[in-house]
């Protein structure tokens, strides 16, 4: 299935981009992270909240300078055609990196050798967990469309517009179809998710990667026991006790799917 979505869309330009930046800058407006977080704010978990809130924040910058003309107006979700995907593909692997420096100690602490390795592998499922959790908000009862960046979408009725009806896009439409399906399937288990939960399934993704790579230390663990106590709590405190049990396991399995099916 991922060989199938990876037609037409490659990421090999935008990995390309990491290694040759160092730190890659992105080169866009910032906007200023809300004040009053949406939990109660502890250690670990408030960097894991201004993490993915600075992430979702400097994709709205890129679409609005893109956009300039359309600041104040609502936001009207647009087709979007390959060679503009793999452009916002790289804007946002890039401020990915950045934001996972700036925020989340443990990724902090590699050389740089080291996180371009841990980006080869992560930024795709990352990136996928922001399209599906932004589907469930922009497009929760549809089961043609998926975002794949802030004000742009894709609709598998008409896959012949993302690759700008190059030869061969019928025969790669055929292949696209069962894993856009996946995808809109995979969003519609986010309805209800706080953005402070769809970043802590980035984290854990990134957690999971460097244990597997043997880059997370003793003192990594420490904070990646402490991240998920956090976490627990804090869903606790939200949900209450058996809905949040409920709800945390929820992203145990969440992950399981992620890391299976995108």
């Amino acid at each position: 299935m991922r060989k199938c979505f990876e037609v037409g869309m490659k990421k090999s330009d935008a990995l390309k981009h990491v290694e040759e930046s160092s730190p890659p800058i992105v080169v866009i407006p910032q906007v200023q992270v809300a004040a009053t977080l949406t939990m109660n704010p502890t250690k670990h978990l408030k960097s894991v909240y201004l993490f993915w809130h600075g992430y979702l924040s400097s994709l709205k910058s890129l679409y609005t300078v893109e956009n300039p003309t359309n600041i104040f107006a609502d936001i009207e979700y647009k087709l979007i055609k390959q060679s503009h995907y793999d452009k916002a593909e790289k804007g946002s692997m890039s401020m990915l990196f950045s934001l996972l420096i700036e925020h989340i100690i443990p990724f902090k602490r590699l050389t740089h050798d080291q996180r371009v390795s841990i980006m080869r592998n992560i930024a795709r499922p990352v990136a996928m967990i922001y399209k599906t959790s932004s589907t469930a908000i922009v497009f929760p009862n549809d089961s043609n469309r998926f975002v794949t960046s802030f004000g742009y979408c894709i609709d598998k009725r008409d896959i012949g517009y993302f690759f700008e009806y190059k030869d061969g896009w019928i025969g790669v439409e055929k292949l696209l179809h069962p894993v856009v399906d996946e995808i809109i399937s995979v969003a519609k288990d986010f309805h209800g998710y706080r953005e402070v939960e769809v970043g802590l399934l980035a984290i854990m993704l990134l957690a999971q990667r460097m244990r597997k790579e043997e880059l997370s230390d003793a003192e990594n663990e420490v904070y990646w026991k402490e991240l998920l106590a956090e976490a627990h709590e804090d869903i606790v405190a939200t949900y209450g006790f058996a809905d949040g049990g409920i709800k945390f396991a929820e992203l145990f399995m969440k992950l399981s799917r992620i890391n299976v099916t995108l």
